[in-house]
């Protein structure tokens, strides 16, 4: 496979620095379609606490599940009052862009049109091992490029890294080019000054938007396999490693 760029940062299965920037006036942006909607916060519509929880997650597919239930569900009938008609859902219920079995690739959560249309892209890794505080280090910005990788090929605008407990919002603005959102945390509740979006807030506000004509849409080129070979690359590194370790054991 080939490397992209030069010099040590441009790894194959990481994102150089130079290819993420802040997302500018994101929570300015939230706002002002959200409250289109639903007025100026008052603590009610789209409060961000959340319960307390009994049952211990231990994985991915835990935390997703409570995302679900304590995010989606939430939100979705909010939305479906204010005339937006779009799903969150599992990909395999979606339509899958149309890939060669090698490159087909299946986000952790989309949000997908009544038609079955992939809007918004998700994936979801576990609190204790993601620091979303930190997305310029080495080891979130691999998490960054398996997104990346999953709006290059459903041709989404927007995507999402999630470790349930926080957020960031991803917007593609070139062919290897993305903004990052600021950390959207749980326990954040929405606020009118300083204007601060909580969890439930942002995904309302994403999922009104991208059911807005062709809002969702990356018109660009898709780059394909080469923007996703560094992190297949990291994978293949970690799994050469593991198989050495057993093998001095042995």
């Amino acid at each position: 496979m080939k490397v992209l760029g030069t010099g040590l940062s441009r790894r194959r299965y990481i994102i150089s620095g130079d290819e993420i920037s802040r997302w500018p006036g994101f929570c300015s942006w939230i706002r002002g379609i959200s409250s289109s909607l639903l007025g100026q916060p008052d603590g009610s519509n789209l409060n961000s606490q959340l319960p307390r929880e009994w049952y211990n997650v231990a994985n991915e597919t835990g935390q997703t599940g409570r995302l679900v239930a304590n995010v989606f569900q939430e939100i979705a009938p909010v939305l479906h009052r204010h005339g937006v008609d779009v799903v969150f859902a599992d990909v395999q219920g979606a339509n899958a862009p149309r890939l060669p079995p090698k490159e087909k690739v299946y986000p952790d959560f989309v949000l997908h049109s009544p038609t079955g249309e992939v809007r918004l892209v998700g994936e979801m890794k576990t609190s204790w091992t993601t620091d979303l505080d930190n997305l310029w280090s080495r080891a979130e910005r691999k998490f960054l490029a398996q997104v990346f990788r999953y709006m290059d090929d459903y041709g989404t605008l927007y995507g999402c890294a999630c470790a349930y407990e926080e957020a960031v919002f991803l917007k593609r603005t070139g062919p290897r080019t993305f903004q990052v959102s600021p950390v959207i945390k749980h326990s954040t509740p929405s606020v009118g000054n300083p204007i601060k979006p909580s969890l439930r807030e942002c995904f309302f506000t994403m999922a009104a938007h991208v059911t807005q004509d062709q809002n969702w849409r990356y018109s660009g080129t898709r780059v394909g396999r080469t923007l996703w070979a560094r992190f297949e690359a990291y994978i293949l590194w970690v799994l050469q490693k593991a198989i050495g370790w057993v093998i001095a054991l042995d």
